[in-house]
Formats: C-alpha cells, sequence, structure tokens
C-alpha cells in the first residue's frame, strides 16, 4: 500500500538524519561529532557478483559490474525486469545471497544496499537495543554530553548482530517446524514444485501451492547417475542426459515428514520440465487444495536492501552456510537484515539519572 511505503520512507529518512547529525562531521570538522551506533551494509564480494552476473545472463539479463555505481544500478535494474516474471523469485533469492549481512558497529562504512552514506536504526526502540542506545545517544548530544567509551558501544553492537542473527534463526526454524507438522497429513500426496536450490548432496524443491520446502537427495535417484554441475545450478544424468536445474518445474511427492528433525523428504513423479506436461498428469491422484485445511503462511516481503543474510546452502553464492542437512531442511537466510529480530532487550541495564556514567 502507498500508505505503507510512505510510513517506510519516513522511518528510513529519519534513520539516515539521526546517523548524520550525530556522526557526519561538517565542513569546517575533520572527525565525527560523535560515537555512533550504525547499522552498516558493506559492499560485495567481487567474486559474488560475477557470479550472479554469470548466471542471470542465461535469463538475458545484463549486469554492468565495472564499477561499485554501476553495480548498484544494475542490481536494482535487474530487481525492476524480472518482476512479474517466472524467474523473478529465484533471481530475487539468488542477488540477496550475494549480499553481506548488514550489521550494527561503531566503524561506519555506509549502507551499501540503501545506497546511504550514513545509517543507524533509531525509529524502533521498543523491540531492538540498538535503537535505545541511538536514542540515549542523542539525548547525550543534545543535552552537549559526549560518551566517551566508544569500545564499550562496539561491543554492545557485536553482541546485538549476534542476538539478530539468533532470533532470525529461532524464527525460521519455527516456520520449518509448523511446515513439517502440516504437511505430515499429506505424505504420499503430489505436488507441483519449482526446484529451488542445488547443492552437492541434492536438489531442494519448493511446492507451488504452499511455499513448503523439502530435499531429493540425488543419491537416491534410481533411473541415472547424476552428475552436479555447480557452475550451472543443476544436475546432469551422465546416460540419460536428463537435466534438473535451477527454476526448473516439476511433480514431487511427499516421501516423508520428519517434524522432530523439521525435515520434508521429496521424491520426482515427474522430471524436469513439467510446465509443458500437463496431459502426463491428468490421470494423477493429486492431492485436493480444498480438501485440505488452511495453511497460513507469514513471509515478511521486505525490500530487497534490507535482505541480506546468506543462504544455508553450499553455493558459490553462500559460502557461509549451515543448513547442510541431508534431509531438507532449508534454515534459510534471513530475510530481513535491517532490522527484524533485533538485539537483546536486557543487554544494555538501566540508565542512571544525574551525575553518574550511564550503563548502556
Amino acid at each position: 500500500l502507498d500508505a505503507h511505503k510512505l510510513i517506510e520512507d519516513f522511518m528510513l529518512l529519519a534513520n539516515r538524519k539521526v546517523a548524520e547529525l550525530l556522526g557526519k562531521p561538517k565542513a569546517n570538522e575533520q572527525k565525527k561529532r560523535h560515537p555512533v551506533v550504525y547499522r552498516i551494509h558493506d559492499t560485495p564480494s567481487t567474486d559474488k557478483m560475477n557470479a550472479l552476473g554469470e548466471f542471470v545472463a542465461k535469463f538475458g539479463y545484463k549486469m554492468d559490474l565495472k564499477s561499485t555505481k554501476s553495480t548498484t544500478a544494475s542490481l536494482n535494474q535487474l530487481l525492476k525486469d524480472v518482476n512479474g516474471k517466472k524467474e523473478s523469485d529465484m533471481i530475487e533469492l539468488l542477488a540477496v545471497r550475494s549480499m553481506p549481512k548488514a550489521i550494527y558497529t561503531t566503524k561506519n562504512v555506509g549502507h551499501y544496499g540503501l545506497g546511504f552514506d550514513f545509517y543507524t536504526h533509531f525509529t524502533s526502540p521498543i523491540r531492538r537495543y540498538p535503537d535505545v542506545m541511538v536514542h540515549r545517544l542523542l539525548q547525550a548530544f543534545l543535552e552537549g554530553k559526549t560518551y566517551s567509551n566508544e569500545n564499550e558501544l562496539e561491543n554492545l553492537s557485536k553482541h546485538s548482530s549476534e542476538m539478530e542473527k539468533l532470533a532470525a534463526e529461532a524464527e525460521r526454524s519455527s516456520i520449518k517446524f509448523k511446515q513439517v507438522e502440516y504437511m505430515e497429513q499429506f505424505v504420499g500426496d503430489r505436488f507441483r514444485g519449482m526446484i529451488s536450490g542445488v547443492t552437492d548432496f541434492g536438489i531442494f524443491v519448493e511446492i507451488v501451492e504452499n511455499k513448503c520446502e523439502g530435499m531429493i537427495r540425488m543419491r537416491d535417484q534410481r533411473d541415472d547417475f547424476y552428475v552436479y554441475d555447480e557452475d550451472n545450478y543443476r544436475y546432469v544424468g551422465r546416460n540419460n542426459g536428463k537435466i534438473y536445474a535451477l527454476g526448473d518445474s516439476v511433480w514431487i511427492e511427499v516421501r516423508k515428514a520428519d517434524v522432530f528433525r523439521k525435515q520434508l523428504d521429496f521424491v520426482f513423479v515427474s522430471g524436469p520440465g513439467a510446465k509443458n506436461d500437463e496431459d502426463d498428469f491428468k490421470s494423477q491422484p493429486v492431492s485436493n487444495p480444498f480438501n485440505r485445511p488452511e495453511g497460513k503462511f507469514s513471509e515478511t516481503n521486505a525490500e530487497f536492501a534490507k535482505k541480506s543474510d546468506s543462504g544455508p546452502r553450499k553455493s558459490k553464492f553462500s559460502k557461509s552456510g549451515s543448513g547442510k542437512n541431508s534431509g531438507g531442511s532449508k534454515g534459510g537466510g534471513g530475510k530481513n537484515s535491517g532490522g527484524k529480530g533485533g538485539g537483546n532487550r536486557d543487554s544494555g541495564g538501566k540508565g542512571k539519572e544525574g551525575g553518574k556514567k550511564k550503563r548502556w
């Protein structure tokens, strides 16, 4: 909604202006004016950007990666171009995974995703501790005071970043648990899916109907021996030449739903290109969505600049994956690097009034 977008823009503006007020030197100053807890988002690595450029080129999209400015412009244009296309979800996901994660720190490098030289989190002190710290810093600044213990602020910033990561992991884990619990009743049913991830140990497939994701172990495929092609995000049959590639439409059967492990296991019942072979499945006992209890899966669709967690799968877009579970737990990347989850509310203690030093 336009109203939501307007509020979001005002929040971004407030965060930016507070960071500039506290940290941006005036024309006659050489150093920053005051300690600040920044929200920074570093520039992406050249290797990951090159890998993304090579991948999207296969879909006919071009990226200019000659400079930081042209790379930023190309990313923004890419997201506009893929909007509404069948490959949009896949390309947006890979673009997010090519980004570093935004963190809190007192050392400013700017926010690459938003294109701001100065940025902080100021607007949500009731749910993020870094915002509380910034409020206190702003109050001290307005009162003509300073806070000199920048090392303490840096330690609290690191702690907040770590707690944010843990909160995101807990959120993903709980969502995965409820998805697997929901899918227990559909073991043996068939669904249309899209290949959402390709790793050296198997293929992830996301069900189109409900966005639940499971894994297919390629070592269990009996029709051929499949070779992992990392550069092209696909598996190729050694004898039959069959290809399973990222973004392919397939039909799967739910083989197992393990709530304890939060894992869904699928098997193929149709090869790649299922979007073109509807007739082959007119007689298949595909599940009827109208006979199912309603499943609600809430996904936060934050703007691209705020999504920065790398995905869990091993690929050249993400080297730090932790979700290498052979049973298909996606693990996922944080969808909102702009602040969902936030820091530990109890990490700073209470401030003391008067002339005594405040606890941060």
